[in-house]
């Protein structure tokens, strides 16, 4: 039976195929795929998945949880949690099961394996290259993108050689001689060579098409550029001129005080509520309710439902019974740090912190002496923590230690993440005094031991596993080394230190404004790759692995360099 493979469509209910809307076959199936060559379509009825012929007969006995079309002569199949090709006869092209297969293009295919990592392999199922990755792509033109375990991006040959030495944040496939890249700036396309072909950088842009491509600035103005990057029209002008940008920036403060307004009235709490509802609750005249409402407005925290108002996504994370509720963080950042920021110009003279400075005293001298204060501040950090600490535990191997040690790790966030995972652990929160009597006072259940200590002195316990997270930013490179050389101290033999802190990049802003709340507040800061490997390497550690969080925080992982380690 000769057919146009073109001329075949599915059935409006995708249970049987036309041709030229007329029913192919007689029979009627749960569901139907394309037909592919050479003139086989997969299909799903009661008695499972399987491949069918143009008559709509079976053209193998065995029955499937799912099949895929043909590509290149081969179909995917799903047998139980086994994933692996077959042949138009229905026999296994090779021998080995997959945890996921995709389509041969070009004679390659897609596969990851029961560890979680992707590769590609050839007609016969052979593995192209040695290296696994976190992700691959489709070759197309003999290049495809990988991922590699810190989340950058590559191309590759079929080899698994690499096109090019330029790693991206994101990246996609070659069209016409360029590549849309992703840095730490933003999207921009690049030659085969890794470089970019022009130096702005956008928040979206599109292949080119015939020499052209459709972008968009960071002012939000849509353009065509040429392969130059040469503007030669303007779709759409800016939704902002730089002067609106700039302003924008300059007047943050508005915001930061807005906020704090909100949440020290318990607007947020009270959503949803009508106007005069909100009014009795807050205690606030209605004129100048819907003036702050108005400002909410705008920030994108509120929005109304018929004479209904109701928290936009944000704004649910304003509300005080939220898991994650940055409340208590939008109390704090708009007291005592939002004034210790009038003293940056003096930071910045005399390269030092300017709390203790103005007030005789160091941040956390300051929060141990109110107890309100205090928690305010932990609860603000722990909001932080259960965001950015989830995939901690996935991402390092903790099965072989036995006691694991939390160094000024606040309300102990991390450490019951890490303790849900692997709860052979002995978990141990070491904190200061005031900290712990305040962990001490309150109901909820720990799963770890609590044991006050000074980051300075000799610490109370060692364990094989040592966190310090976010605790090395706070403070200049001879307290950190001096911390650094206590958790080496703590260290029992053979153990790691685990440091979870923002890795700042030489060619990126990213994390400049945090390094200056570090100056002003404590004296720390935050510090490149490199930076760390020089500080580790004074306290006889040094740096064996780097694990990147979804977060945008890094792992680094130490050990001791000592002779007698």
């Amino acid at each position: 039976m000769k057919v146009d493979f073109s001329k075949i469509t599915l059935a409006h209910d995708q249970s049987y195929h036309l041709i030229e809307a007329k029913p192919l076959y007689t029979k009627r199936f749960l569901m139907v795929l394309k037909f592919h060559p050479p003139g086989v379509a997969a299909v799903l009825d009661k008695t499972g998945a399987y491949h069918i012929d143009l008559n709509g007969d079976a053209i193998y006995s065995q029955r499937y949880l799912r099949t895929f079309g043909f590509y290149n002569e081969r179909a995917a199949v799903v047998d139980g949690d086994a994933w692996f090709h077959i042949s138009p006869t229905g026999q296994r092209i090779y021998s080995k099961s997959y945890a996921w297969c995709g389509n041969f293009q070009d004679g390659v295919c897609v596969v990851r394996d029961t560890t979680g990592y992707y590769f590609h392999i050839d007609l016969q199922g052979k593995p192209l290259y040695q290296q696994k990755y976190a992700y691959v792509g489709d070759f197309k033109d003999g290049l495809a993108v990988i991922q590699n375990k810190e989340g950058l991006y590559t191309h590759i040959y079929f080899n698994g050689i690499y096109v090019h030495d330029r790693w991206f944040c994101d990246l996609d496939i070659f069209h016409k001689g360029f590549a849309r890249a992703r840095d730490y700036k933003g999207w921009c396309h690049i030659d085969k060579n890794g470089q970019s072909i022009y130096l702005e950088r956008y928040k979206m842009i599109e292949p080119f098409y015939n020499g052209f491509a459709r972008v968009e600035d960071k002012y939000g103005a849509m353009l065509i550029i040429n392969e130059s990057g040469t503007v030669v029209r303007v779709l759409k002008d800016k939704k902002q001129t730089p002067l609106q940008h700039l302003s924008a920036d300059l007047i943050g403060y508005w915001k930061t005080q807005t906020i704090k307004a909100a949440v020290e009235l318990k607007v947020f709490d009270f959503l949803p509520g009508d106007e005069n509802f909100l009014a009795i609750k807050s205690g606030l005249g209605l004129a100048v309710l819907k003036r702050l409402l108005r400002a909410l407005y705008e920030l994108d925290l509120i929005y109304k439902d018929n004479d209904l108002l109701k928290p936009t996504e944000k704004g649910k994370l304003l509300q005080s019974d939220n898991e994650i509720s940055l409340a208590a963080a939008a109390m704090h950042w708009a007291a005592e740090p939002y004034l210790t920021w009038l003293n940056l110009v003096d930071a910045l003279k005399h390269n030092r912190q300017m709390y203790s400075q103005k007030h005789g005293d160091t941040v956390f001298k300051w929060l141990d002496r109110d107890k309100n204060t205090l928690q305010l501040y932990h609860t603000a950090m722990s909001a932080y923590a259960k965001h950015d600490y989830q995939d901690v535990a996935n991402k390092i191997d903790l099965s072989k230690n036995h006691v694991v040690i939390d160094a000024g790790g606040g309300q102990g966030i991390l450490l019951n993440y890490i303790l849900q995972k692997y709860n052979h652990l002995e978990g141990i929160l070491l904190e200061r005094a005031s900290v712990i009597q305040h962990l001490n006072q309150s109901s909820e259940k720990k799963h770890f031991s609590l044991v006050d200590f000074d980051l300075f002195t000799k610490w109370p316990k060692q364990a094989d596993a040592i966190f310090l997270s976010r605790v090395i930013h706070d403070w200049d490179d001879a307290h950190s080394i001096a911390i650094l050389k206590n958790a080496k101290e703590a260290l029992l033999s053979h153990g790691t230190v685990y440091l979870v802190e923002m890795l700042l990049d030489e060619n990126s802003g990213n994390g400049g404004m945090l390094d200056l709340n570090m100056l002003l507040l404590t004296g720390g800061m935050e510090r490149t790759k490199t930076q760390f490997a020089d500080l580790v390497k004074q306290a006889e550690l040094k740096i064996i692995d780097t694990v990147f969080l979804s977060s945008g925080y890094t792992i680094l992982k130490l050990v001791s360099t000592s002779k007698n380690e």
